[in-house]
């Protein structure tokens, strides 16, 4: 469909991707495009205008969520990795800090603030 869609049609589509919110947790401009073949501008207004609904909450670049857990939810699931490397991070000992400890010139900066090597 090309060109300006009518009052009508964009409540309709606001309300089905309110629906699709609810069902799902979320919903991207992606799916919307896909939907109801439209581009991506057209499908971020519709999300920002089921946003205006006060149904469903808006996350720019994310699409819209149908509650807190849901964003919740999805920041967990998006961010396996930082866990991974802070736990990395926690097991293992910084081999280029210690040999840069050693050395004579860290010694006397070292030693210049106090502290006991």
């Amino acid at each position: 469909m090309t060109g300006q869609h009518s009052e009508e049609t964009k409540k309709t589509r606001v309300r089905q991707i309110i629906d699709l919110a609810n069902e799902q947790g979320r919903v991207t401009p992606g799916q919307i495009a896909k939907m109801f073949d439209v581009c991506l501008e057209t499908a971020n207004r519709y999300l920002t205008l089921a946003a205006k609904s006060g149904e469903v909450i808006r996350l720019s670049k994310c699409g819209v969520f149908c509650d807190e857990k849901a964003i919740a939810e999805f920041n967990r699931q998006r961010s396996p990795a930082t866990k991974y490397r802070n736990k990395l991070r926690k097991n293992t000992e910084n081999v280029i800090f210690q040999e840069c400890r050693r050395s004579p010139a860290m010694q006397r900066v070292l030693s210049f603030y106090g502290v006991n090597v």
